[in-house]
């Protein structure tokens, strides 16, 4: 037999990489030499964040098909997928001028029509015959009476999938990395990066193993626990990466224990003025909270701590008490804000309860003339102020600290991890201090794997309203808006929240600035305002000044509003274009009402056109005011990134799903780590070479210089 060219290629790069078995060099390969993929599939996977065969095999599916139960074409359902068990009848043809293949089959019940539409036949139905018996798998047209389909899946009785793995976003994926694992499964377990030793005791199986029962699984016992994440090969998957995770955290804790933090401590007394000077008594879950983060920051080791609480329930007065403490024990304190209406409002009111206490306060934002940042710079440089509130302006380069003590990231699911890096670097090793209603994805991962200490404040301060949330289709528009009048009747305000400014822009939904007129011509102009983030600052002021003092009753704006805004007599918040924001965002618009004696709702617009994934998130949205359960949601949806590196959401490290699926086996995991790093810190021995691949590649850790 002659081969072609591209034949001869392909041998030869699976002869090359028969060749470089006792190395893990083909795993940093991009993906395109491996069966069933080939380059321009290999540029989707690289779009998809795969860009080598390490990231194609921790892919891991969304789901399986089950398509072992064979439907007879007589009882095929009108757009149902099933699977079929079929002989050819008529072989594809294309009929002059028409632009579509057609073929006949039948099994012992019927007939059917399949039809491929194009100008030319693609994949396994470009070599169907007559008499061949096939596997057909398809949502059946049944408008007439002879069942039609359109483009399924055509499997060979030979080579006929019965269990098929689906991949978020790349439906050609089901098919071609069964070829691909199979292509180089023994070179997957000359390859495997953890000895039996540690197998056996993770009770976990090689990588062949592991990968084939993920990526091809077959019609075995386990298969149940396939089909639900939770087989031997997920369980494989998942110590693969909590091994790496401890790995990393152990280098980062040996790097840090180098750097000791300035203790903060403070007297009973000034403890006792400061909790004193606030307008309101602290609740149970408040004092808790400040009990762990004074304990923290007692000590030489950097704290690190998150304190989780629904928007309302007091964060940021347990803030107020951390940051006076870090002045009182002789040091600095920071506080970074995501907009300059919530550093302003903090400012306002550090000041208002500080002042008497003699601890002062500055606000360093980006609206600031350039004489007065430079004068607020130059007095944190020298330790004339004791705490500094601000926005991103803080993050600049020549912002420094006499002795910076705490820094305290306040709404932290809006920075990245460079940003929070940078503002602790302004310091030798501050206490960090992280406050937030909805976790970022990368936080809660930090959290179930015991690598960040989490408080959570669920008490809500005397007097908070509860808010419901609703979500509306078309057709029930109009009930919301006889709701608002109703709620206007009684001198209650309402927020309208979209995605856009204007038309111009991309974003899906309605504009403000459209809602804005329509709203405008039914409730009256002198009722409705607007804002979004293009206005002048001194804009913004002045149409929240409007609502607050009920000049306006309606609000019509973007999510510049998302933090910061309290108007506790809003009842109503209505968000269009719900599908263009994230979990979290959703969970921190909807903070915006609720927040006085006033019960509020939340009405989620629905449009006619969205899409189950969609629906399905705004379902989970709508049925929880939990922000660690959004938060959980969140983490399922866009995983948690690199949470050792500098990636916060995106393709995982750790996927979300085993990440609390196999939790129990973290702990065993995590000592072994511990022990192996003991016995060999740099990670040198020549059997952890791969795990040092692994690490800087897809960890971002550089072994013996730690990691952020």
């Amino acid at each position: 037999m002659r081969l072609s060219l591209p034949s001869i290629f392909w041998l030869s790069v699976f002869s090359t990489l028969a060749k470089v078995t006792s190395t893990t060099d083909w795993l940093w390969q991009p993906p395109q030499y491996l069966k069933g993929i080939g380059p321009k599939k290999a540029g989707e996977l690289k779009a998809r964040g795969i860009e080598d065969v390490y990231d194609l095999l921790n892919f891991l599916p969304k789901s399986y098909r089950d398509y072992r139960n064979v439907t007879p074409l007589a009882q095929a359902q009108h757009g149902v997928e099933a699977s079929f068990r079929v002989r050819v009848v008529k072989a594809p043809f294309k009929a002059k001028g028409r632009r579509f293949y057609r073929a006949t089959v039948e099994d012992d019940s019927g007939t059917a029509d399949v039809f491929w539409f194009g100008h030319q036949l693609h994949g396994p139905a470009h070599d169907l015959k007559q008499d061949d018996v096939i596997w057909l798998v398809g949502k059946p047209d049944r408008k007439k009476l002879t069942p039609a389909f359109s483009h399924p899946k055509v499997f060979s009785d030979f080579h006929k999938v019965e269990i098929e793995p689906t991949y978020r976003g790349i439906p050609w994926l089901s098919s071609g990395i069964r070829r691909a694992v199979a292509s180089i499964a023994e070179n997957l377990s000359q390859a495997d990066p953890i000895g039996a030793e540690l197998r056996q005791t993770w009770d976990v199986p090689g990588w062949g193993e592991a990968f084939a029962e993920i990526h091809a699984p077959d019609d075995s016992p386990n298969l149940n626990d396939v089909f639900k994440q939770r087989s031997r090969g997920y369980r494989r998957v998942a110590a693969d990466a909590f091994f790496a995770y401890f790995l990393g955290m152990g280098l980062r804790r040996r790097a840090l224990k180098q750097i000791a933090a300035a203790r903060v401590q403070i007297a009973e007394a000034d403890m006792a003025a400061i909790v004193g000077a606030l307008p309101f008594g602290l609740t149970g879950d408040q004092r808790a909270a400040l009990d762990a983060i004074m304990a923290d920051m007692a000590q030489q080791e950097p704290m690190y701590r998150l304190v989780q609480g629904d928007v309302g329930s007091g964060k940021t007065a347990v803030a107020l008490v951390a940051a006076a403490a870090a002045a009182k024990s002789g040091g600095q304190a920071v506080i970074l804000a995501p907009t300059e209406i919530l550093a302003g409002q903090h400012a306002r009111f550090f000041d208002t309860v500080l002042a008497g206490l003699g601890i002062r306060i500055a606000r360093l934002t980006g609206s600031l003339s350039p004489v007065r940042r430079k004068e607020i710079k130059f007095m944190a440089e020298k330790g004339a102020v004791d705490i500094v509130i601000g926005t991103h302006a803080l993050l600049q380069d020549d912002v420094n600290f006499a002795d910076l003590r705490l820094v305290v990231i306040d709404e932290e699911q809006r920075y990245g991890v460079m940003q929070r890096t940078a503002l602790r670097s302004k310091g030798g090793a501050p206490h960090t201090l992280q406050l937030t209603a909805t976790p970022i994805p990368r936080s809660l991962a930090l959290s179930l794997l015991g690598e960040t200490a989490v408080t959570t404040i669920r008490e809500k301060p005397a007097g908070r309203a509860d808010v419901k949330t609703d979500l509306v289709p078309e057709a029930g528009k109009r009930r919301v808006l006889e709701h608002i009048r109703a709620e206007l009747g009684l001198g209650h305000k309402v927020f309208f929240i979209y995605p856009r400014v204007d038309e111009s822009e991309t974003t899906a939904g309605k504009s403000v600035e459209e809602m804005y007129k329509r709203l405008s011509d039914y409730f009256g102009a002198d009722k409705v305002g607007l804002l979004h983030g293009r206005m002048p600052g001194e804009e913004k002021d002045r149409m929240l000044r409007h609502m607050r003092e009920g000049r306006i009753a309606i609000l019509v704006a973007t999510t510049v509003v998302e933090v910061g805004v309290d108007i506790p007599d809003a009842t109503i918040l209505v968000i269009g274009g719900a599908d263009a924001f994230g979990l979290s965002q959703l969970h921190q618009i909807r903070g915006r009402i609720g927040r006085g004696q006033l019960p509020g709702t939340c009405y989620v617009l629905l449009d006619d056109d969205m899409g189950e994934e969609a629906l399905a998130r705004l379902d989970a949205f709508a049925k929880t005011n939990d922000g660690f359960e959004i938060a959980e949601a969140d983490l399922e949806l866009r995983g948690p990134g690199s949470i050792v590196g500098t990636r916060q959401s995106g393709m995982p490290d750790i996927h979300p799903v085993l990440l609390r699926r196999f939790s129990s086996l973290a702990k065993q995991v995590r000592q072994d780590a511990e022990r192996v790093l003991d016995d060999d810190p740099q990670l040198l021995a020549p059997v952890w070479a791969p795990i040092r691949e692994i690490l800087r590649r897809k960890w971002d850790v550089q072994v013996g210089l730690g990691v952020l």
